[in-house]
């Protein structure tokens, strides 16, 4: 089983939600995108070590890191065009 399905499992099990990574790249990309927007603003607005302990920052942190996988995996190229483009 891959990392980022493993990732999905916990989400499942944890939060209730789940990644759908047979949608469109562009999709996934902007999702990634999102969730990483989002674990700055907890941190910008909680600070590194409450946001840490807060539930909303680890979902963010882990379906971020899940669709990067995922993106690394199958389309690594993709994923070096969102990076130039922030």
């Amino acid at each position: 089983m891959s990392s980022y399905n493993q990732i999905n499992d916990v989400l499942r099990s944890r939060f209730g939600v789940e990644i759908n990574f047979s949608c469109n790249l562009d999709d996934l990309c902007d999702l990634m995108e999102h969730y990483v927007d989002r674990r700055e603003l907890i941190v910008n607005s909680m600070g590194n070590d409450a946001a840490i302990r807060n539930a909303d920052y680890a979902k963010s942190h882990l379906i971020s890191e899940a669709v990067r996988m995922y993106l690394r995996e199958i389309a690594p190229k993709r994923l070096n065009k969102t990076k130039r483009k922030k």
